[in-house]
């Protein structure tokens, strides 16, 4: 079988050449980082600044629906629910929004993966906001 390598002779490549490859590579990946922590930071602002209509979103969703009475009785009259907690159970059910609080959780995964990932990043990368 035929040795398809060329053997590396060591005394043929310049002085401080695999220092400079290796310096290279290391500025090269710390740019990554730091570029990657950029994006993440980018998209964890944008998903908080997403949060604050959403939340209004929700709010304004369980008013209309009359979500947000049903679930005043459980700190008003606690007594009168236990006796008929099947139909509030079913009510609060039912009066949900539950669009405008999927839109709010999914804003709130974005915010917490990327502001995670941006961490992440930036821990990797060393960056030092001195």
């Amino acid at each position: 079988m035929e040795k398809s390598y060329v053997k590396l002779n060591i005394s043929s490549i310049p002085a401080g050449l695999a220092e400079r490859v290796v310096l290279e590579l290391r500025r090269r990946e710390e740019r990554k980082e730091k570029t990657r922590a950029a994006m993440f930071g980018t998209i964890a602002f944008a998903a908080l600044a997403a949060l604050v209509p959403a939340l209004e979103n929700v709010g304004a969703a369980a008013t209309r629906s009359g979500f947000s009475r049903y679930a005043s009785l459980v700190f008003s009259d606690w007594n009168a629910l236990a006796g008929m907690w099947k139909l509030f159970a079913f009510s609060l059910a039912e009066t949900a929004p539950l669009f405008a609080m999927t839109i709010l959780a999914a804003a709130l995964f974005v915010f917490i993966w990327s502001a995670a990932e941006a961490f992440r990043y930036v821990r990797a990368a060393r960056i030092s906001f001195n």
